[in-house]
């Protein structure tokens, strides 16, 4: 059984249980963890150099899939956003490797551990010492030693494909002596990492491209070799942070140190009277001070454990130090935007301000740094001063980020998107500082869930004249006016019943039969206008509807390459789908600049022209039919927005008269079947006639031959009767 491993949801206030799992899931008696890591809400273990997963809902302990070798190690990062997919994405993503072996395989989980893919290194010949995800370029991190002096981080993404470089990483020098490096990745920002072994803490701010020593106070009662930091046979046990920017780290020997993030990352050994036992560990508290956390008692009956704490007040033993440590030189640093999530969209800019109050006769200056400098630039500069009392001016630093555009012709392309940490630190930075002398924000440069485009609705429906549609309306499509395959050009083979869905659609935009149409768009976050959408885009209806098409063709538009179309696209379907037959990930501008031939006459010059903007003078053009149009209209321009933008809307064409459902096709038939009909109708009434001056003729011949001429003669040819 596996026992006396015991997890806690409130920080170990309450007794907790200890962690137990049946020996049929481990496979054997002796249950040996070697690592553990919280992701979503549950518990990843390596036990007995296999990966599992605990669910601290109901305890159930599941062997995670995919994984055909052992492993020492697994490692997670906990994104405590909701919103953003990407820090979800992130949330979920487990790494698991052995790092005793030199064959650079990990294992990389992107569903919170359940089931594992292979990645590998490049530099498969080096040891993994230590390995964390970066979430600025989308890439595992992996320690490993270059030279037994000297050692370097190496990256491979865990998103294919990569649309930005990799970082460059320098290696660092670390004592041929040393054991293994360890690593942890910060609270206060994805890109900062604390790397350690048995005689150093470094630190590093961006991703592990630049690794540096802890600057390391020194003071009269601890003896701190200027060469390394820990003492012979010593190493640190566990190594702690906050959000705030503040680490604590204990040694095996009971030795505790506390530090703060900054421009110079700084820590110090704090003198303290507690006798720290080698069961416990440190906390740090909201308040900058930290805990000792150790057991305090374990009930044999049911084996709960209870800890006991004990508060190390770290600003008291601070000011203890001898010589005394530099003072403080702000009162005050503020910002609004402190541990926030922002989104960067594409061809705008943020700007940010912090405020910085320094103490009497002092000058604080401030410092702004990017993880990625690959993906944002900044540029910032003081406003005025403000004077807030005799030898007090509070400064305000406003800073403007951009996303960095890159080459078109380089491998990355022009566009790239990623997460990127921005920190403003104190330059001037001291550990008697109550106040974090840094502020670290994330920017998301990327689609934010907020971004949508809505359909100006103008002329839209209103009042009673929408009524109707709120009320569950149905309508109908006749068989012959809707493609089932949408685009190929057949007919449907019944009726086509649509149930108006309001809660979508709202009131239908009105248009008259006779008047070209054209939908107008604009962007909004949020419930916040942006702006105005001007740049391609096309639609479709989506229940097949067929009475409609562009008034440009192919040959007015200009284009330099053969333009896209629905059915072009759809042919490349195996079922027609239009919602993802054509969009922005496969639009291709027929108009692009960087074609060097010359406009061609493509044979389909008269086919319609199916990409509309409010500066082409493309339009609808109805086909005189009274009816509902739904459409669906999808942005095709990669340049607008890193987000899939598209929106449902309706129309109402009217004015076409009683019999405007009728198709050209029908009215034609219509007319054709009449004609015949005449003709036929015309053919009998001269059969008839004929018929009966056929019957006339006869009987006028039988009368003739019947008739007798001598009662006819006149006097002079009659022979007179008396002589």
């Amino acid at each position: 059984m596996l026992e006396l491993v015991y997890v806690s949801k409130d920080c170990f206030q309450s007794d907790a249980e200890p962690v137990t799992v049946p020996e049929s899931v481990v496979g054997s008696k002796l249950a040996m963890v070697s690592s553990a890591s919280f992701v979503h809400g549950n518990l990843a273990l390596v036990i007995n150099t296999k990966a599992f997963l605990l669910n601290l809902t109901n305890y159930n302990l599941l062997p995670s899939q995919g994984i055909d070798g052992q492993v020492s190690e697994v490692n997670s990062y906990f994104c405590c956003d909701r919103i953003h997919s990407w820090c979800v994405n992130f949330d979920n993503m487990v790494v698991v490797y052995d790092r005793q072996i030199s064959t650079g395989l990990v294992y990389l989980s992107i569903n919170g551990g359940l089931n594992y893919t292979q990645k590998l290194f490049h530099q498969n010949e080096k040891v993994l010492e230590a390995l964390t995800f970066s979430s600025t370029y989308a890439t595992i991190s992996a320690l490993t030693r270059a030279q037994n002096d000297r050692a370097v981080f190496i990256s491979t993404p865990y998103a294919n494909p990569v649309d930005r470089p990799r970082p460059v990483h320098w290696p660092f020098n670390v004592s041929k002596t040393s054991q293994q490096l360890n690593l942890l990745q910060t609270k206060s920002g994805f890109s900062s990492f604390l790397i350690w072994n048995n005689k150093q803490l470094y630190h590093s701010s961006d991703t592990g491209q630049t690794v540096l020593p802890v600057h390391t106070l020194q003071h009269k009662d601890i003896g701190i070799s200027q060469e390394y930091l820990l003492t012979r046979g010593d190493e640190f046990r566990q190594i702690i942070s906050s959000s705030k920017g503040t680490f604590a780290a204990l040694t095996k020997f009971g030795r505790v140190f506390y530090g703060q993030e900054g421009f110079r990352t700084e820590a110090t050994e704090l003198k303290t009277s507690l006798s720290i036992a080698a069961n416990c560990v440190l906390e740090l508290r909201e308040d900058n001070n930290l805990n000792t956390v150790c057991p305090w008692a374990v009930f044999q009956a049911d084996k709960l454990l209870r800890v006991n704490r004990q508060t190390v007040f770290v600003q008291d033993l601070l000011h203890l130090i001898q010589p005394p440590l530099e003072e403080c030189q702000f009162q005050e640093m503020f910002a609004d935007w402190k541990n926030k999530f922002y989104v960067l969209e594409l061809s705008r800019e943020m700007e940010i301000t912090t405020r910085i109050v320094p103490k009497k006769w002092k000058n604080s200056q401030l410092i702004v740094s990017v993880s990625d400098p690959h993906l944002l630039s900044v540029q910032s500069h003081y406003l005025e001063d403000e004077i807030i009392a005799p030898g007090i001016i509070a400064r305000n630093l406003r800073t403007s980020i951009k996303q960095k555009v890159r080459n078109p012709s380089s491998p990355y392309g022009a566009q790239g998107n990623g997460i990127s940490s921005i920190q403003v630190a104190v330059v001037e930075s001291s550990l008697l500082c109550v106040n974090n002398p840094q502020v670290v924000a994330h920017v998301n440069v990327g689609c934010s869930p907020y971004t949508h485009i809505r359909v100006n609705r103008s002329l839209a429906m209103s009042g009673s004249e929408c009524l109707p549609f709120t009320k569950n309306y149905n309508y109908t499509i006749p068989r012959l006016l809707y493609d089932p395959t949408y685009f190929k050009g057949t007919r449907g083979t019944v009726d086509k019943e649509v149930n108006y869905n309001f809660a979508s659609l709202d009131c239908p935009i009105k248009s008259y039969y006779t008047e070209d149409f054209t939908p107008q768009f604009n962007l909004y976050e949020g419930d916040t206008y942006v702006g105005p959408v001007d740049v391609d885009f096309t639609l479709y209806e989506i229940h097949g509807h067929t009475e409609y098409s562009y008034k440009m063709t192919v040959g007015q538009s200009g284009c330099r390459l053969a333009p896209q179309s629905w059915l072009s696209m759809s042919k490349l379907q195996d079922v027609p789908q239009p919602a993802t037959a054509w969009d922005r990930e496969n639009y291709v501008d027929c108009n692009r600049n960087d074609v060097l031939n010359e406009t061609e006459v493509w044979p389909l010059s008269s086919q319609p022209y199916e990409v509309i903007s409010s500066t082409n003078g493309n339009r609808l053009q109805w086909h005189g039919y009274n009816g509902i149009f739904v459409f669906e209209a999808i942005i095709l321009d990669r340049q607008f927005s890193f987000c899939d933008l598209r929106t449902r809307f309706a129309v109402y064409v009217y004015g076409a008269g009683v019999h405007s459902e009728i198709t050209t096709l029908i009215v034609s038939s219509i007319a054709c079947s009449v004609g015949l009909l005449c003709v036929a109708f015309a053919f009998i009434i001269m059969t008839l006639k004929l018929h009966k001056y056929g019957a006339k003729e006869s009987q006028r011949e039988d009368f003739i031959k019947a008739f007798d001429f001598n009662r006819w003669k006149t006097p002079a040819q009659v022979p007179s009767k008396v002589q």
